[in-house]
């Protein structure tokens, strides 16, 4: 594939690809993909469906971190806080999602919905552009069907509603705040014959030209290469043993001599 963008036209949404073909598909990111109950370890996660990457972020309104929780108890299942006895969000605890990735390759005209799971309704929506920040109030979570400030569909504890500021210009960073777990986000990408999400540019341009192919080389003979080599004499040493006169005076006039050393022993013959 030469280019990996997927060039829409906002007016039909007609599609365009750049060398491959790409297939509007729903996806459905589970926070909590093994149903368990323990701590995750970490106040940051990534969750990611098809190509698709969601960071999540445990944080207090101090603005310091706080470790996630996989809450599964008889009331939720989800993604929550690791503080407290329940594990859930609370009025000074909210858990943050950074939807970059995912603006970038939800399909247009579409908006995502997130699942959260809340007995109470008490919780509240936030859309930021800074990490760590709750930044502006969207919307507040309710145990009824409501059509304002945001359709929310309720089923028992499980509200399922789009992610508010998508259908214009949607925040990089989503916060939940308040009594609530979150258990899914759902969206649709443009995935290509791989099952992998492509990014979205709502352009009618054309896409780029691919590069120019670089011309063949003709085939290179093999060369040969003489070198020679000076190589200096070798010169072969050789040192005879040295020639001892001993004269032995103890007796006055040596009745023999030693002419050379052999051994530590004399030989008489010079």
């Amino acid at each position: 594939m030469s280019n990996q963008t997927v060039v829409t036209i906002p007016t039909t949404q007609t599609v365009t690809t750049c060398g491959d073909t790409v297939t509007p598909t729903s996806h459905i990111v589970s926070f909590n993909p093994s149903s368990i109950d323990s701590t995750t370890g970490s106040s940051s996660l990534i969750f990611t469906e098809n190509g698709v990457s969601i960071k999540t972020f445990g944080n207090t309104t101090d603005t310091s971190g706080t470790m996630l929780y996989f809450v599964n108890d008889s009331n939720y299942v989800g993604l929550g806080i690791d503080n407290g006895d329940t594990h859930y969000t609370s009025s000074d605890s909210f858990i943050q999602f950074d939807l970059n990735d995912l603006i970038q390759k939800l399909v247009p005209g579409t908006v995502p919905t997130l699942v959260v799971e809340s007995s109470s309704g008490n919780y509240q929506i936030y859309g930021s552009t800074s990490q760590g920040s709750l930044g502006v109030q969207l919307m507040s979570g309710s145990t009824v069907s409501q059509s304002s400030p945001w359709p929310i569909a309720v089923s028992g504890v499980t509200q399922t509603f789009p992610v508010p500021s998508f259908e214009t210009t949607p925040y990089q960073f989503i916060s939940i705040i308040g009594d609530s777990v979150v258990s899914f986000l759902n969206f649709t990408s443009y995935d290509d014959n791989s099952g992998v999400a492509q990014p979205v540019c709502e352009s009618s341009g054309s896409c780029p030209p691919d590069p120019p192919a670089q011309p063949d080389l003709p085939a290179l003979d093999p060369t040969y290469v003489e070198v020679g080599l000076e190589v200096a004499p070798v010169i072969n040493l050789t040192v005879d043993k040295p020639k001892i006169n001993l004269v032995n005076y103890a007796a006055g006039v040596p009745k023999k001599r030693c002419c050379v050393v052999v051994k530590k022993r004399c030989c008489d013959k010079c």
